[in-house]
This record gives structure tokens, C-alpha cells and sequence, in this order.
């Protein structure tokens, strides 16, 4: 197994690869109100990180707090009203979880009312239940 990090003072990322058990497993921080270059800089590490493993076998979990309260889960659309880089973030967020087949299966809120804890996976099956409480 081996373990990365990327922190640029603002998101963090965690990524450790399991290659006997062909799964990766990242955790994410994206403070609210984070600025898109260093919200970039984090998809950017994960991309590198998951790509640079060249098989399409290992799966990915991705599971963190994303602070998106503008993305709307069921249309995976951004609302509109955020800032600039909320709605940037939030569009390289969606365009990463295409490029990657992942789907997010947090359905209920988890602040408020918003979903801002995130648990993506490329591999369904590796889902039986998710449940999470509103803080």
C-alpha cells in the first residue's frame, strides 16, 4: 500500500492505494468558500494520483467534506447563486467524477440542508448501505 497527501493550506487530499485489494481510497477537505486554484489543485493531485495507477480494474472510493451546497445531486447540476468559484469548483468537481464513472450515493442532508459530505465510488457494487446524520 502506499499513502500521498497533497495540502496546499487550503484543500487537503489523502490517497492511499491498496494494489492487492485493487481499491484506492481518497478523503478530501474543501473549506467553504475555498478559492478554484486550490480546489483545482486538489482534483489535479487526485487525477495524477488514480491515473498514474494505469488499471481500469482498481476502484476509487472518494469520500470527504466538499462544502457544495450549489450542486444539486439528483440533476448533478450547479445552481445557480454561488460565487465564482463555487460554481467553478463545483463544475470540476462533476466533470472529474464523469472522467472517473463515479457516482455519489450521499442522498440525505448532512448539514442543514444541504449534502456537503460526499461518498463517490466508480463501482457500485462495493455499496450496500450509506446513512448520514445532519450536524
Amino acid at each position: 500500500s502506499s499513502v500521498k497527501t497533497s495540502d496546499d493550506g487550503v484543500c487537503q487530499v489523502l490517497f492511499v492505494t491498496f494494489l492487492t485489494a485493487k481499491i484506492c481510497i481518497a478523503n478530501v477537505y474543501r473549506p467553504p468558500n475555498a478559492n478554484y486554484s486550490s480546489f483545482k489543485k486538489a482534483i489535479d493531485f487526485l487525477d495524477d494520483m488514480y491515473s498514474s495507477l494505469d488499471d481500469e480494474s482498481i476502484q476509487l472510493w472518494l469520500v470527504g467534506d466538499f462544502n457544495f451546497p450549489n450542486i444539486d445531486w439528483p440533476s448533478l447540476s450547479v445552481n445557480p447563486g454561488g460565487s465564482t468559484d463555487a460554481t467553478q469548483s463545483s463544475l470540476l468537481l462533476l466533470n472529474f467524477m464523469s472522467k472517473h464513472f463515479l457516482n455519489q450515493y450521499v442522498s440525505s442532508p448532512t448539514r442543514g440542508n444541504n449534502i456537503l459530505d460526499l461518498f463517490l465510488t466508480n463501482n457500485e457494487y462495493l455499496v450496500t448501505n450509506v446513512s448520514s446524520n445532519i450536524t
